[in-house]
């Protein structure tokens, strides 16, 4: 059947479920004149929040690249530290104790430079660096995914729209039949049974159209949903004709297409950089194991109020101020085999992004030889279907004419008639078939989507 035929309730839960994640989205924005295929994608990418879920993400990767810089250079610190103490002391002049309140001010600039730590700063900002990389590949393929996605269900609703027409056209053809029996039933030529027997099969027929109008309708909801635009709003959606789609046999090869794949899929090559990216982490590891060398630098200078004979800015600018430099070296001896572990680890977790890398490889080959399965068949499908639509178009005519000069039964017509139906509505699903596989084969061999679905 290239129909749904599900039951009013369950298409009623069916919409529900699909609204239901939309109907939370206060962000959702109303889209003004029609959406063509070209501008579907671009309301996808400029709106679809995985997406910019992952642009947020390679901003956050970006942060960490710049920290990791950072690291690199000296610190810089000054303090002030200003104080006032109260206090009993001896005065030596008058030989009593009194009560005293001095004031101090002391001022100080530091810096720290770290020399060298085992080259831990230079693999923590390479490895940030492959980080941010990889997420830049993550976010591409996202994009791959979204306009993918956009065009499949762009062309699922106009090939709902299709049957439809084909639904309607069934049903002018089958209100014609019925007056032309009730024709023949007036002159006595034909039983009232034909008469009933028509008009349930115009009915049946009505039916047909309102379970295509319900996929259509279901069909565009999810394409809203990847638009991310209001469902309950009233869009028009303008596509392509059958005429314009391609249908011509594209040869491709299971090999090639696996070796594009190899060479352009941006999520292999994100996870080829987070091989690289843990295998840095392995080497600031290591640093654990080789000395530290750091620099220090200070200035600084005080105030005391207790020296009575230097003024404020005598104490600070004349006699006060000092200055520091010094060296730390800091070499591991034992260090409860923190170092030893932490190097354990980044091994596993190199070997386990390797082993993505294989089942991730693994995985892109089957999509290619799915895709291309797919498509093949498609190929296939159509080509029998348009023998067969074809044949049954001329087998209705015939078998119409067969009817009207008494040489066939109403049953007869009535098989020849949904053959032709069901013919017509499967070489229309052929036709799409045919061009969402080849999308899906482009999409696996990370082709540019929207250049490749927009070209039809």
């Amino acid at each position: 059947m290239h129909l749904s035929n599900l039951p009013k309730l369950t298409r009623l839960l069916a919409i529900l479920l699909i609204a239901a994640p939309l109907f939370g989205v206060t962000s959702l924005r109303a889209v003004e004149g029609p959406i063509d295929l070209d501008r579907a994608i671009r309301i996808a990418l400029d709106r679809n929040t995985d997406l910019q879920r992952q642009m947020n993400q390679v901003s956050l990767n970006q942060t960490t690249v710049d920290q990791a810089r950072a690291q690199l250079y000296p610190d810089l610190n000054l303090s002030i530290s200003p104080s006032e103490r109260f206090g009993r002391t001896f005065d030596q002049t008058i030989g009593t104790i009194e009560n005293q309140r001095s004031e101090s001010l002391s001022l100080r600039a530091s810096s720290n430079l770290n020399l060298f730590n085992g080259f831990a700063d230079q693999s923590t900002l390479k490895s940030a660096r492959l980080g941010l990389n990889a997420s830049q590949e993550d976010l591409e393929r996202t994009r791959q995914t979204v306009a993918y996605e956009a065009a499949s269900r762009f062309f699922t609703l106009f090939a709902t729209e299709e049957l439809i027409q084909v639904e309607e056209e069934d049903i002018a053809s089958q209100r014609q039949q019925l007056e032309r029996i009730e024709a023949y039933w007036e002159q006595g030529t034909r039983a009232r049974a034909d008469v009933l027997q028509q008009e349930a099969a115009l009915a049946s027929a009505e039916l047909r159209l309102v379970n295509a109008e319900s996929s259509r309708d279901l069909a565009e909801l999810r394409l809203k949903e990847i638009l991310q635009i209001n469902p309950l709003g009233e869009m028009e959606f303008t596509g392509p004709s059958l005429d314009n789609l391609t249908t011509e046999r594209i040869d491709y090869r299971a090999d090639q297409l696996f070796r594009e794949a190899l060479e352009r899929r941006p999520d292999l090559k994100s996870q080829e950089l987070q091989i690289a990216a843990a295998e840095e982490q392995i080497r600031e590891a290591r640093s654990g194991l080789l000395p530290k060398l750091n620099l220090s630098l200070g200035v600084g200078t005080s105030y005391s109020s207790l020296n009575q004979l230097s003024t404020f800015s005598d104490q600070l600018l004349d006699l006060n101020p000092d200055a520091s430099i010094g060296l730390t070296l800091s070499i591991p001896i034992f260090d409860r085999a923190r170092t030893k572990s932490s190097v354990e680890r980044a091994r596993v977790q190199v070997k386990n992004e390797q082993l993505a890398l294989e089942n991730l490889e693994q995985d892109v080959a089957l999509a290619v030889q799915r895709a291309l399965l797919d498509y093949q068949t498609a190929l296939k499908r159509l080509e029998v279907t348009t023998a067969q639509q074809a044949a049954a178009t001329e087998a209705l005519a015939a078998m119409e004419a067969r009817y009207d000069n008494g040489a066939s039964t109403f049953v007869e017509l009535s098989q020849s008639r949904a053959q032709q139906v069901d013919a017509a509505g499967s070489w229309i699903e052929a036709v799409y078939d045919v061009e969402l596989a080849r999308l899906a084969v482009e999409f696996q061999r990370s082709s540019d989507i929207r250049q490749t679905a927009v070209s039809q």
